[in-house]
């Protein structure tokens, strides 16, 4: 054997310890990769909330702009189809629902938050 092929062994005191502090720190970093996707994840639910109720405003603009071109005149009539009516009552129902979505899945982050607390 060549002495480049000679193999050193060290011995080192508290061995256990020390792979028990790499443990830790290993841990450490998993919670804060946890944690930095759950933050991920509020930002693109805050980026969803912020583009809802940016349509939201666009819808409700768009209905008032209706709602004042329906208000009878004094010399004008009302005209108020049964279409116009039941298409702004979907436009409702929508923006219910995706207010509803954004509600539920900031629930859902609420509680992984919970969880990475307690741990």
């Amino acid at each position: 054997m060549a002495p480049e092929d000679d193999q050193l062994y060290v011995r080192i005191n508290q061995q256990q310890d020390m792979v028990g502090n790499l443990e830790d720190l290993d841990e450490i970093i998993n919670n804060i990769n946890e944690a930095t996707e759950i933050l991920n994840q509020v930002r693109e639910v805050k980026v969803t909330a912020i583009d809802t109720i940016s349509s939201n405003i666009e819808k409700l603009n768009e209905s008032l702009e209706n709602f004042e071109m329906a208000m009878p005149e004094v010399e004008g009539e009302q005209d108020h189809t049964v279409d116009q009516i039941s298409e702004q009552t979907q436009e409702k129902v929508s923006s219910r629902n995706s207010v509803n979505e954004i509600h539920d899945e900031l629930e859902n982050l609420q509680d992984e938050l919970n969880k990475l607390g307690q741990q």
